[in-house]
């Protein structure tokens, strides 16, 4: 997919005035893998992490600069990132994209940011976006439904936002995916991303069977798999390449390893 990132993106007041890191997330956030056509979308943390090679320390310190400069919203309960102006420089033209932008919005759980967002595309004044404006307003919370700017998210006020990275949430659940290792959805599917289900499966595996085995506890499985985990395959597939049985038929064997057979 396309963004369109200007030039004077690194002459920008804003951010020139932040750290090299809090640039760099702001560039990640315009131009991520899991972004979509309105800026406006689903980001659970150990996503943003892997991308990024940072832990989730590092992440949140950066985020928390982008939050107190008013450039994004983010509302940890949810997983949910809007880049303020992401439609500004990336509008949609043509009625195909408001529909896309509408199949997009749908994706996107219950959050207080849908009245950000709102607000955001009523400020652009463009007549081809009043479907999403009318599509808009059905997903806002409704009174009394305990969704609103209080639940921590960034919405409303600057100030608000400057504090939704440390404001309390509930913590995802863990599933259990073996005996002894737990994860959260987010940190599956992150695994997946960067792994393959095949791999995972078997990267859970290694780590339930040594903790089974070992009474070992881990804060996070989920860091124990990035940590050695993965290495411990990795080194067990190139292992079980080297004793692979050659065939006697060197041309077979090449045609084998480039796939051909």
């Amino acid at each position: 997919m396309y963004t369109r990132v200007e030039s004077r993106f690194w002459q920008d007041e804003k951010m020139r005035a932040v750290s090299d890191d809090v640039r760099y997330l702001m560039l990640y956030l315009l131009t991520s893998p899991h972004r979509n056509i309105i800026g406006f979308y689903f980001l659970p943390l150990p996503y943003a992490c892997f991308d990024l090679g940072w832990d989730e320390k590092r992440f949140m310190k950066a985020l928390q600069e982008l939050l107190s400069a008013g450039l994004i919203r983010y509302d940890k309960q949810v997983h949910v990132v809007l880049v303020k102006n992401y439609l500004k420089h990336n509008p949609l033209e043509n009625p195909n994209q408001v529909k896309s932008a509408i199949e997009k919005i749908k994706e996107i759980p219950e959050t207080p940011l849908f009245q950000d967002f709102l607000e955001i595309v009523k400020q652009l004044d463009k007549p081809l976006y009043k479907p999403l404006i009318e599509h808009l307003h059905k997903r806002l919370p409704k009174p009394g439904s305990g969704t609103g700017s209080g639940s921590g998210t960034g919405s409303g006020t600057e100030s608000k936002g400057t504090e939704s990275a440390h404001t309390p949430t509930t913590k995802p659940e863990k599933i259990k995916y073996a005996d002894f290792v737990s994860l959260t959805n987010a940190e599956y599917e992150a695994l997946v991303a960067k792994l393959g289900e095949e791999a995972t499966k078997r990267c859970i595996e290694i780590l339930d069977n040594y903790k089974g085995a070992t009474g070992k506890k881990y804060k996070s499985d989920y860091r124990a798999i990035l940590n050695w985990v993965v290495e411990r395959y990795e080194e067990e597939k190139r292992r079980k390449q080297r004793d692979k049985p050659k065939s006697s038929n060197p041309f077979l064997e090449l045609m084998k390893e480039e796939g051909m057979t």
